[in-house]
């Protein structure tokens, strides 16, 4: 299997919808992966059914149909062809991938149920250069989807983490996505 270092959930979840199409022999569906990768992390059919926004008979359909082809009678039985596949911890970064993808989504509608006749105006903010090319274009999209005008600031283009504040908190700004990977470093978060 190639290596793939992967910057967005969308990207995760393409990469897995390619690479687990085939676990053992058994084939998958995109929508099949997604949920033996719900149950592999415990999840029941009514949380799983939430979390993808399917029916709970969706679901069941999903499981009865990984049994069949499986020969097995349970989902347990589909666990431990899973957990004893190749495939396993791709299965996991999958289900990681997907939960990222939902709290995203949530966050998303709440910023659209905020808005009010006025257009909401969101800045997000990157610590290193380069790293708000894919992922910062892909929430720009994903915001502009819902009325909500975004903005990248980059970090090191300000002296300190105050200036930046600063700069912030001068500018008509109704929201603020802070991206951190060495961005922090040194900050009390508590302190914001």
């Amino acid at each position: 299997m190639k290596r793939f270092k992967a910057k967005t959930p969308l990207e995760v979840l393409t990469f897995n919808h390619r690479n687990l199409k085939n676990i053992k022999g058994v084939k998958f569906t995109p929508r099949e992966i997604d949920v033996v990768a719900c149950l592999l992390s415990g999840k029941g059919t009514k949380t799983v059914a939430k979390f993808l926004s399917i029916e709970d008979k969706t679901v069941e359909t999903h499981k009865y149909n990984r049994m069949r082809k499986l020969e097995c009678n349970s989902k347990e039985g589909i666990v431990d062809f899973l957990e004893k596949s190749d495939k396993f911890s791709l299965l996991k970064s999958h289900y990681l991938a997907l939960l990222v993808q939902s709290v995203f989504k949530k966050y998303l509608l709440q910023i659209f149920n905020m808005k009010s006749k006025k257009a909401l105006v969101c800045s997000l903010v990157f610590g290193e250069k380069g790293e708000d090319k894919v992922l910062g274009s892909q929430i720009i999209d994903d915001l502009e989807l819902v009325g909500v005008q975004a903005t990248i600031i980059r970090r090191q283009e300000h002296r300190s983490f105050k200036h930046l504040l600063h700069h912030i908190n001068s500018k008509e700004i109704d929201c603020v996505i802070y991206f951190a990977s060495e961005f922090f470093s040194g900050v009390k978060l508590n302190a914001i």
